[in-house]
């Protein structure tokens, strides 16, 4: 169908009012893609300030965490010293057996005291390596208890 126009105004006013009716379609197409836009920016601001909650919620426990790496490094370097003494303590382990032994020895041999001197001797000699075995048997599980934390922490 086509429009037959009758003066130049009307003309004019026709295509005045074609051009508006284009003009309007694109500014709705401009809101539309605007309102695409602006959602977009609100969906972005709602990520960063979940981020920012995320991080205020995780900053304890990453605190937390920082504190566990410095223990667990001074843990490690402990662990790193006695391990390197390891071998010097398993010799004063054995000089102190040797010289219990050799107590023992000379206590038998030697003393000429009578036999419930002899026995309070005794007895206070095998309390003493009792006393020491102990401490050997704890020196050998703090180092076990040293070893699995060191196994923790590095496998």
């Amino acid at each position: 169908m086509s429009i037959k126009w009758e003066t130049i105004d009307e003309l004019s006013s026709g295509i005045w009012i074609q051009r508006i009716h284009e003009l309007s379609t694109k500014l709705t197409e401009c809101y539309k893609e605007l309102d695409v836009i602006m959602y977009s920016f609100d969906d972005m601001d709602k990520k960063v300030n979940n981020t920012r909650n995320g991080m205020e919620y995780l900053e304890h426990y990453i605190n937390r965490l920082r504190e566990l790496l410095n223990a667990s490094s001074a843990v490690i370097n402990i662990f790193t010293r006695i391990k390197n003494h390891a071998e010097h303590i398993k010799m004063s382990v054995l000089n102190i057996y040797v010289v219990l032994n050799r107590l023992r020895s000379e206590i038998e041999k030697d003393l000429t005291v009578s036999n419930s001197r002899k026995r309070e001797l005794s007895e206070l000699l095998n309390a003493l390596q009792a006393n020491v075995e102990s401490i050997v048997g704890i020196i050998i599980s703090f180092l076990g208890t040293l070893n699995s934390i060191k196994n923790e922490f590095f496998y």
